[in-house]
């Protein structure tokens, strides 16, 4: 019997190998008696490209300001594409409810999510309920809203482009900012607030499979 989780933020990437799978739900009653029911599914593991390595770590972990604000990073991608989710790094005073969201260049929001289960510190990670589709040469940001402030932050980054894999993170007019929550685009002496995507290439397209959250079981009682 195989346990694969859902599409959800706490699906797991490595949970089960590439294939077929079955999913098996038993019902008993007070009287020992047992049904089942099964559902197969086909399971397609996930690699997802990011900026920033899981091990980098910001130089300063915990900012003093303690204003709401939203936090982005600007990226662009090499190649039409998918992003999964957004992650960001996250300060032991960083606390709250922590929102992400997905916007285009215009300021329109295409994805958001609400990060779960965070740990202390870290890196924390969130998946959208559905993939948001990413077109080659345009410009996003991915953001996320610390309500208390006390965000993590390298100044003086982005003093050049960032490039890793299919992803770029320009040089100009990067590491944006805005007080409350909504469309960040201000910036702030080249200011790098640690926030990442979960990037997919579309040649590469790894849409994790469609789980059901549940079954439904009819009985049939033998006694």
């Amino acid at each position: 019997e195989d346990t694969v989780s859902p599409y959800s933020s706490n699906w797991s990437t490595t949970s089960v190998p590439d294939g077929a799978h079955s999913i098996t739900a038993s019902a008993r009653d007070t009287s020992g008696n047992t049904a089942e029911a099964s559902v197969s599914v086909n399971v397609l593991n996930i690699a997802a490209e990011t900026l920033w390595a899981t091990t980098a770590t910001p130089s300063i972990i915990t900012a003093p300001a303690d204003t709401p604000v939203e936090l982005g990073v600007r990226f662009v991608p090499a190649t039409d594409g998918s992003i999964l989710g957004i992650r960001f790094y996250k300060g032991p005073q960083n606390i709250g409810v922590h929102t992400a969201s997905l916007w285009d260049d215009t300021g329109d929001q295409i994805a958001s999510a609400t990060f779960t289960g965070e740990s202390a510190s870290g890196w924390q990670q969130v998946l959208f309920s559905a993939p948001a589709d990413v077109t080659i040469g345009s410009t996003y940001t991915a953001s996320y809203y610390a309500s208390v402030g006390k965000y993590s932050v390298t100044q003086n980054y982005f003093t050049a482009a960032v490039v890793s894999g299919n992803l770029t993170a320009p040089a100009t007019i990067n590491g944006v900012y805005k007080y409350g929550s909504g469309y960040p685009t201000e910036t702030y002496i080249n200011a790098n607030y640690w926030v990442d995507v979960l990037f997919v290439a579309r040649g590469e397209d790894r849409t994790p499979p469609s789980v059901p959250t549940g079954l439904t079981i009819t009985p049939s009682w033998s006694r």
